[in-house]
C-alpha cells in the first residue's frame, strides 16, 4: 500500500511539471514579441519617426458580393518632418533592407503620415521606386496643398489636391507622364493617377488614357456652370482599347440644364467615347439632333453655300466630319474660326460634292473622283484636318491667284481614317497647254522654296483634247519628274502622252 502511495505521488508530480513547462512555454511564447512587432519596434526608433500604429483590420464585400478582406498597410507612422523625395527616399530605403535581412517577416506596407500627406511604402524597391518618382512629379505641381500614395477605396492610389483654380487636367496629365508602367499593377491594382481641388473638383486618368482638348473644354464648361458642384471628370484607356471620357455632374441643382449645355458644346459624342453622368446615371447625347444644329451655326458662320455634319462612329472609326460647300473666293480664316471643336475631318469643296473615295472604281489618282472637272471656273478642295487647313489655305490661295489655268486644286492630306490618300498631295488639274501650266509650276517651285521638305507631293492632271487620256506627272520632293498617262489603249497612246509632257518636264528640270 505504502509502495503504490508511493509510486502515484511520483506520477502526479511529473504530471504537475510537464503542465508547469507547457505553461511556461506559452506564457514565453505570448511573452515573446512578434516578427511584426519587432519591426513596429525598429520603425519606432528610425529618424523622425513621430509614432506607429498598427491599422484596424477591415472586412469589405468582394466582387459579387463575396466577402473578401481590403487592403490595409500593415503599420502606420506619424512623420516628424514633410514627405518630401529625400526622406520619404530614406525611410524606404531603411524598410528594403530590414526585410531583406528578417526574410519571415510578411512584407510590410507602412503608410507614412504628415499633417494631410500620406505616403505608402514597402519592401519591393520596384513599387518604391514609383512611389517615388511620383511624389517628385506631386511635390512640383503648382499650388499643390497634399499629396496621397496609398490606397483608398473611392480614390486613385496617385492623389495630388491643389489650389483652387489650378488647371487640373494639365496637372493630371503631368502625374500620369510621371507612372513609367502604367499598364502594370500598383500595391493591388492599377497605378491610376488624378488631381482635384478644395472644392473637390477632380480629373482622373487610369489604363493608360489621355485628357483630350475636347475633355478639358468640357470639364472647364462644367465647373464654370455650376462652380459649388463636385464635377469630376474620369478618363480611361486608348483610341485603341475602348477609350471613355466620363463627366459626372452630381447633384442637386440643375444638373439637367447642365447636361444639355455640355452635350450642345459637342461633349457626349460616341466617337470619342464620351458620357456626361447626373446623378442616376449616364445621359444619352442625341448626336444627330447635334450635328444638325452644327451645321446650321458652321453656314451661318463661315458664308458657305451647303454645310452638313457627321457625328462619326466609333465602331467603324468614321470621323465626325464637316462637309462645306463653297465659292472658290471662300475666306479660309473664316472657315477655320467657324469650324466646331469636336470636327475631325473637313471635306471643303467649290463642286457639288467631295471627292467619293468610296467609289468601288476608284483607283488612285482617278481624276474624275480625286480632282473633277466641275465644267465652270475652278473647283478648289480640301480634305483632312482642321488643323492643317491653315498651311493648306495659303498654298491654295498662291495657286488661285497665280494658277488661272487650273480648273482643279485639291489638297488631300494623308487620311488615318482608312481611305486615301496616304500622303499629303497637291491635286491640280489643268488643260495641257504651255500657258496654263507654266506659271502653275512657278508657284510651285516658289512655294517649295518656302516649305522645304514640308512641301506636299504635287500630282499634275493634264487631260488630252479630244480623248479620255489624262497625263499625270508625280513632282516628287528631291525626284526627277514621273511621267505616265491615264485610261489609254494603247503603248503607243501612252508614248504620245509622254512625250506631249517633255516640254513641262525640261521646263521644271531648269530650276
Amino acid at each position: 500500500m505504502g509502495d503504490f502511495m508511493h509510486r502515484s505521488g511520483r506520477r502526479t508530480v511529473a504530471i504537475l511539471l510537464v503542465a508547469a513547462v507547457a505553461v511556461v512555454a506559452v506564457v514565453v511564447a505570448v511573452l515573446r514579441p512578434s516578427e511584426q512587432e519587432r519591426f513596429r519596434s525598429w520603425l519606432r526608433d528610425q529618424p523622425d519617426i513621430v509614432s506607429v500604429d498598427e491599422p484596424a483590420r477591415a472586412v469589405a464585400l468582394g466582387v459579387a458580393g463575396v466577402a473578401g478582406r481590403v487592403f490595409e498597410p500593415t503599420d502606420r507612422a506619424v512623420v516628424a518632418v514633410p514627405l518630401d523625395v529625400a526622406v520619404v527616399d530614406r525611410l524606404a530605403r531603411a524598410i528594403v533592407a530590414y526585410a531583406a535581412t528578417h526574410p519571415s517577416l510578411s512584407g510590410p506596407a507602412v503608410e507614412l503620415r504628415q499633417g494631410r500627406d500620406v505616403v505608402l511604402v514597402g519592401a519591393r524597391p520596384g513599387t518604391n521606386a514609383t512611389t517615388l518618382r511620383v511624389l517628385g512629379a506631386m511635390r512640383d505641381l503648382p499650388g499643390v496643398v497634399a499629396v496621397q500614395i496609398a490606397v483608398r477605396s473611392g480614390s486613385a492610389p496617385f492623389t495630388a489636391t491643389v489650389e483652387t483654380g489650378s488647371d487640373l487636367p494639365a496637372a493630371v496629365t503631368t502625374l500620369a507622364g510621371a507612372v513609367p508602367h502604367p499598364d502594370e499593377s500598383w500595391v493591388n491594382g492599377p497605378p491610376s493617377v488624378a488631381v482635384r481641388d478644395p472644392e473637390g473638383h477632380e480629373v482622373r486618368i487610369l489604363d493608360g488614357g489621355t485628357v483630350s482638348a475636347s475633355d478639358r473644354r468640357a470639364f472647364a464648361l462644367a465647373v464654370r456652370l455650376a462652380p459649388a458642384r463636385a464635377v469630376t471628370l474620369t478618363v480611361s484607356g486608348t483610341p485603341s482599347t475602348d477609350r471613355r471620357s466620363v463627366i459626372r455632374l452630381p447633384g442637386p441643382g440643375l444638373v439637367a440644364e447642365d447636361v444639355d449645355a455640355l452635350h450642345r458644346s459637342g461633349f457626349g459624342l460616341s466617337r470619342f467615347g464620351e458620357v456626361v453622368e447626373g446623378p442616376v446615371g449616364p445621359v444619352t447625347m442625341d448626336e444627330q439632333a447635334w450635328a444638325t444644329s452644327a451645321a446650321a451655326q458652321l453656314r451661318r458662320d463661315s458664308g458657305a453655300v451647303a454645310v452638313t455634319v457627321d457625328p462619326g462612329t466609333s465602331d467603324t472609326r468614321r470621323p465626325v466630319t464637316a462637309d462645306l460647300r463653297v465659292t472658290p473666293d471662300v475666306s479660309f480664316p473664316r472657315v477655320l474660326a467657324a469650324l466646331p471643336e469636336a470636327v475631325e475631318q473637313v471635306e471643303l469643296h467649290t463642286s457639288p460634292a467631295p471627292p467619293d473615295y468610296d467609289r468601288d472604281d476608284a483607283l488612285a489618282p482617278d481624276p474624275e473622283v480625286d480632282c473633277p472637272d466641275v465644267g465652270h471656273g475652278l473647283n478648289l478642295a480640301y480634305t483632312g484636318p482642321p488643323g492643317r487647313l491653315g498651311k493648306a489655305a495659303n498654298y491654295l490661295a498662291a495657286l488661285r491667284a497665280g494658277a488661272s489655268g487650273a480648273t482643279c486644286v485639291h489638297w488631300a492630306e494623308a487620311d488615318e481614317h482608312g481611305r486615301r490618300p496616304t500622303t499629303q498631295t497637291l491635286l491640280v488639274r489643268l488643260p495641257l497647254r504651255e500657258a496654263s501650266w507654266r506659271p502653275l509650276l512657278d508657284v510651285v517651285r516658289a512655294r517649295r522654296a518656302d516649305l522645304g521638305s514640308a512641301h506636299p507631293t504635287v500630282l499634275l492632271l493634264l487631260p488630252v483634247p479630244g480623248t479620255s487620256v489624262t497625263g499625270l506627272v508625280d513632282l516628287a520632293e528631291g525626284q526627277a519628274p514621273s511621267v505616265s498617262a491615264l485610261d489609254t489603249d494603247s503603248q503607243g497612246q501612252t508614248r504620245a502622252v509622254q512625250d506631249a509632257l517633255q516640254p513641262l518636264v525640261r521646263y521644271w528640270a531648269r530650276g
